[in-house]
């Protein structure tokens, strides 16, 4: 819900008119509101914080210009804004931040935050200094001016979260495929905040509404397009379930082992979700592991120099808050499928060490999978 609310805060001017241009994902927005004034996340307790903070904003913005939108669905909007608005004072009261894990959370709920307060809403809350502490440690260590050169970075992906603080037209350098990092918010701020239209831009969006997840309905993903994440985990979750052999010698899996193994040569030996996105280590797992699979013989020694982080596991991207478990399982189910394992016994010593570590100290959170330590909610692999 949350990059489905940003889609719909984009706006065009032609001809001296201006008109929402995706009145389909307003559309969307509105009809998914929870009774008690919230969006359904799926996730961890700041990311239902997140999307609710951006459908809101959504609604404050299309109910201040009630004469840009042709959608059928506004006449109530002042009710649900008071809900959502509701909700998340209750919520925010018993938010334990220092608990929470999502990524870039301490970015973006701060961001969110400001822009409710200059549409006129102000949110407080007994953690809201710690959550700023977090704000500043982190843009301590990633200065957003460095979107400027050549580089890219996990903020390409939430460029949402940086609005007045950088030049729009100067990231237009890392658009990949209409996109920042195939991510629907951030490609939604960075058109709506630059001095020129930005024509691929807004062909993306299109083509993420209506040949992503939701298939014209007006909602987004978090993330399109997805080709190498969904090939890599596909085929790795076949041979978990026992179905891989009977692929074997096929054409599909020819292709794709042939597509994946380009790319990951051509991105030397570490990939992304889709050709061309900040490499992460998880998609590089999934994909090393799934060409061993298939008998192709891909070396894990890129992956592991590339996301080494100091206690000798894995970080999923390059300077993370914090690394993740089920990243750490899958970096290590890929070393134990290399050709030959032995060769990196420090690295799963390391990694095996820090999954141990976080298994015996109690329940914990992961960036992307729920789990405890309880052989019912035990990563499957």
């Amino acid at each position: 819900m949350y990059d489905t609310a940003w889609v719909a805060m984009v706006s065009r001017t032609t001809d001296g008119r201006s008109s929402w241009l995706f009145p389909e994902s307003f559309d969307f927005v509105i009809r998914n509101q929870n009774a008690d004034g919230s969006w359904t996340s799926t996730g961890s307790s700041e990311d239902g914080i997140l999307s609710t903070l951006a459908a809101l904003l959504a609604m404050k913005r299309h109910a201040k210009q009630p004469h840009l939108t042709t959608s059928q669905k506004t006449h109530d909007l002042d009710t649900r804004i008071v809900k959502a608005v509701t909700y998340l004072q209750k919520e925010l009261q018993h938010w334990d931040v220092g608990a929470s894990v999502g990524i870039g959370f301490e970015l973006l709920v701060p961001a969110h935050l400001s822009m409710l307060q200059d549409e006129g809403i102000a949110l407080d809350f007994p953690q809201r200094l710690l959550l700023m502490n977090l704000r500043a440690k982190k843009l301590a260590k990633l200065d957003p001016k460095a979107l400027y050169g050549p580089q890219k970075s996990t903020l390409l992906y939430s460029l949402e979260g940086f609005i007045g603080k950088i030049d729009f037209d100067k990231v237009q350098h890392h658009v990949i495929s209409g996109s920042h990092m195939g991510s629907p918010s951030s490609t939604a701020a960075y058109l709506m905040h630059r001095s020129s239209w930005d024509g691929r831009a807004e062909s993306y969006l299109r083509d993420a509404i209506v040949n992503g997840a939701g298939h014209g309905c007006g909602g987004v993903t978090g993330t399109y397009p997805t080709c190498i994440f969904e090939l890599a985990w596909g085929v790795s979750t076949l041979h978990h379930g026992g179905f891989l052999e009977a692929l074997q010698d096929t054409k599909i899996l020819t292709d794709i082992v042939t597509y994946l193994d380009k790319h990951m040569q051509d991105q030397e030996g570490v990939v992304g979700w889709s050709p061309g996105f900040l490499p992460d280590a998880d998609d590089t797992a999934k994909s090393v592991l799934m060409l061993n699979l298939c008998g192709h013989g891909a070396t894990p020694d890129q992956m592991l120099s590339h996301f080494k982080i100091s206690g000798g596991h894995a970080q999923t991207f390059f300077g993370e808050r914090n690394a993740s478990f089920s990243t750490n399982c899958h970096v290590l189910m890929a070393v134990l499928h290399a050709p030959e394992p032995q060769k990196y016994i420090y690295q799963i010593e390391s990694i095996t060490e820090y999954l141990c570590d976080c298994w015996s100290s109690g329940p914990f959170k992961d960036k992307w999978v729920s789990c405890s330590p309880s052989l019912g909610n035990a990563p499957q692999d």
